[in-house]
């Protein structure tokens, strides 16, 4: 998990830089505090999709293990 901080970071870090690219761009000199929220809420939004998907995959792998122990006993029921 401490590799996904880490992106997640670096993603808030890459948005500030586009964010004050692209305001230098338009002649202002500083990011203004909307923008800094911006950047800040994009990141977050990547924080939390990222752990949503981390959360579904593990239920995936854990009931994929499930039905085949299932499974596997049920073959094991209809040998006898």
């Amino acid at each position: 998990m401490g590799s996904y901080i880490s992106n997640t970071d670096e993603s808030l870090s890459f948005n500030r830089r586009i964010i004050q690219n692209i305001s230098s761009e338009r002649g202002e000199e500083s990011v203004s505090d909307i923008d800094e929220t911006i950047a800040e809420f994009s990141g977050q939004s990547l924080f939390n999709s990222g752990q949503f998907m981390f959360s579904s995959g593990q239920f995936l792998f854990s009931s994929g293990q499930f039905h085949s122990k299932l499974f596997n006993i049920l073959a094991e029921l209809i040998k006898f």
